[in-house]
């Protein structure tokens, strides 16, 4: 079983696609002039909750959690019914390790709103890395009957069914988040992990092509094929898969011979 980042939560490289999973309330502002229009409005209006909840989100982005924590408690301090800021503030304490304080957060997000989706669905992500991911997919259910196009959800759910190896139902889950969202190369990448579980390795290459369609700069999907095609003993197509990923990714520039004279990358 291919397992990297958060938790083990996920499968494969195509966890780099859900990285920073934040279901809060975000602005499309650069973080550090984020923090500086939320200091303006709360010069002028220090009863503005929302703008503590801005602020926390951009020290977030920037990896000062425990900061961001301290914008929250002030944002609920004005205003105990702000369920961005218990959802935020749920998601730093995921980022700092803390998964059992987060979902104390959801759970008083979904007090103030019982029909918040994006609260079920950040449970569900603390839960499956526990390992629970019949519990999680319980959550995940929750959060589709209240907002059942979220392609987010399906995603999400796909990951904790292939941890179960029930792939022919992530399968089911990835072709769900596609029909809500066939610009969204995610699915993509676990419909191609399960494809690879099950043995239909042609399958699974045409499901990276996909994403590749989407997004050509897709680094992971270059990355989970190349995984397959080294466990195929196909070293030099592999080869060329990961140099085509560290091309639109440093990061993996370590799989890529023509970048580490010398070494071969090691596979999974």
């Amino acid at each position: 079983m291919r397992t990297l980042g958060r938790a083990a939560a996920a499968l494969g490289v195509a966890l780099a696609a859900l990285a920073g999973h934040a279901f809060g309330q975000t602005r499309p502002l650069p973080n550090e002039a984020t923090i500086a229009k939320c200091k303006q409005a709360l010069a002028t209006n220090p009863k503005d909750a929302g703008s503590y909840v801005d602020w926390g989100i951009a020290l977030s982005k920037l990896g000062r959690d425990g900061e961001a924590i301290e914008k929250y408690e002030r944002a609920l301090a004005i205003d105990p019914n702000s369920t961005a800021a218990y959802l935020n503030w749920g998601l730093a304490l995921s980022n700092l390790k803390q998964p059992k304080k987060a979902i104390e957060k959801y759970k008083q997000a979904l007090a103030v709103d019982p029909k918040n989706a994006a609260a079920y669905v950040n449970w569900g992500w603390d839960l499956a890395g526990f390992q629970q991911h019949e519990e999680a997919i319980a959550k995940y259910e929750q959060a589709i009957a209240i907002d059942p196009k979220s392609a987010d959800v399906y995603v999400y759910w796909s990951v904790a069914l292939l941890n179960l190896e029930r792939n022919e139902q992530a399968i089911e889950k990835c072709r769900q988040a596609v029909a809500v969202d066939p610009k969204d190369t995610r699915p993509y990448h676990y419909w191609g992990v399960a494809l690879s579980k099950l043995g239909r390795h042609e399958e699974e290459f045409q499901k990276y092509e996909q994403a590749l369609a989407i997004d050509p700069n897709d680094a992971a999907a270059y990355v989970n094929w190349g995984w397959t095609l080294a466990s195929l003993g196909r070293e030099e197509e592999a080869n060329g898969k990961y140099c085509k990923a560290a091309k639109v990714d440093r990061n993996y520039a370590g799989l890529c011979p023509d970048m580490t004279p010398g070494r071969q990358p090691s596979h999974p």
